[in-house]
């Protein structure tokens, strides 16, 4: 193949100069044509931009209680007991401490969907935060947060969203499931229909969990509402 290739590039050589402008434009072309195939044939995403608010129905999967190490069922009994006893130092509700991810996705409270090419944003809610999603990027190793670290892409019309990075100083949920450094969250966003929205989320601990839990909650759009900042003070959560 390389002597053709070879023997292709000598007769280019002594070609005259028009009919090698000529073969070099038709080239071009196709290189473009080609391109542009490929741009078409990449589906368009869906735009899940609006107001979203978590329907008023238990979330699959949340009643049902994940399988626990032995280290998971220890820290678990212990945050249900500061909970009970209203302990400050392990509830952290009672330090004003930010709701965060992933009970970012629990809270009944509307939040916007924003969405461009490159950063989708998850804004108001019940978290206390924005959860930015950086899209076809890598993870940044820098420290646990709040929010946790998400990077995004999609598949087909579902938007895969990973988090890792998030802080031990807070919940799994608002029940008292605790969390490692480990965890691992996966959600899966996409529509059922115009006005609904699926976020399938995945759990995976191994300080924690003895095998992935699978929690999914339904969003309904209500672009009427306008979502308002909340924040804790003095102990209260406000507006």
């Amino acid at each position: 193949m390389n002597t053709d290739m070879n023997g292709y590039a000598n007769k280019l050589e002594v070609v005259p100069g028009r009919t090698r402008f000529i073969v070099a434009a038709l080239l071009g072309s196709a290189v473009s044509l080609l391109l542009l195939t490929e741009s078409a044939a990449q589906p368009t995403p869906p735009d899940f931009t609006g107001v979203w608010q978590r329907q008023d129905a238990p979330a699959e999967g949340a009643d049902t209680p994940p399988p626990l190490t032995p280290e998971g069922q220890r820290l678990y009994e212990r945050n249900l007991e500061a909970i009970a006893n209203k302990d400050p130092e392990l509830v952290p509700q009672l330090r004003c401490l930010p709701a965060g991810f992933p009970r970012f996705a629990e809270g009944e409270s509307p939040f916007y969907f924003l969405q461009t090419p490159e950063v989708i944003g998850l804004v108001g809610g019940s978290g206390g935060r924005p959860q930015i999603i950086h899209m076809e990027d890598e993870h940044q190793d820098l420290w646990p947060r709040y929010m946790g670290d998400s990077i995004g892409h999609w598949e087909g019309d579902t938007l895969i969203v990973e988090v890792t990075e998030i802080t031990t100083k807070n919940y799994l949920n608002d029940g008292g499931l605790p969390l490692s450094e480990e965890l691992r969250v996966v959600e899966r966003f996409r529509l059922l229909d115009h006005g609904t929205l699926q976020n399938e989320v995945t759990f995976e601990d191994p300080k924690i969990l003895t095998k992935p839990w699978v929690v999914t909650f339904i969003y309904e759009r209500h672009d009427e509402l306008k979502p308002v900042e909340r924040v804790c003070e003095n102990l209260r959560l406000r507006p």
